[in-house]
């Protein structure tokens, strides 16, 4: 068995070849719908003969759902999934006379910073769950 020479160590992956990740990677993890709620946790990967990705998760009820690479928005602590979009209708109705509605704030994740949608239970960027917002009485916010 040959050793390899000594001399200058093999580069650091480009971040393209970190991008890849392994079955092992993968399976195991919760995935998380579009609403923040626990689906499942991804039992296997299959392939489809026209070269698709999917992954197979084990729901709550223990049935047995194939999930589209295409519908995972983000892989990391856990796998989230895009929202479902409804139909698309008329755009947004415009504020009455009392001006504009105010938006919701954001919620901070306390790991990345990374601004969510309100009502959001994970984070869309690192998978870590967030503060939960506390009201008090007559739904104000303590």
């Amino acid at each position: 068995m040959q050793t390899p020479p000594p001399g200058p160590y093999p580069a650091r992956p480009t971040q393209q070849q970190q991008e890849y990740l392994k079955r092992e990677d993968v399976v195991g993890k919760k995935v998380i719908d579009g609403k923040a709620n626990e689906m499942g946790v991804v039992k296997d990967i299959a392939f489809s003969t026209r070269g698709e990705i999917a992954f197979l998760v084990e729901k709550k009820d223990g049935s047995m759902e194939t999930v589209p690479l295409s519908k995972v928005e983000r892989i990391g602590e856990y796998i989230v999934l895009y929202k479902e979009m409804g139909p698309i209708g008329p755009g947004p109705v415009p504020p009455g006379p009392g001006g504009p509605v105010p938006q919701p704030e954001p919620i901070i994740c306390p790991q990345c910073g990374y601004p969510n949608p309100p009502g959001t239970k994970f984070c869309q960027r690192c998978g870590a769950k967030l503060p939960e917002k506390k009201k008090g009485l007559f739904g104000f916010k303590i």
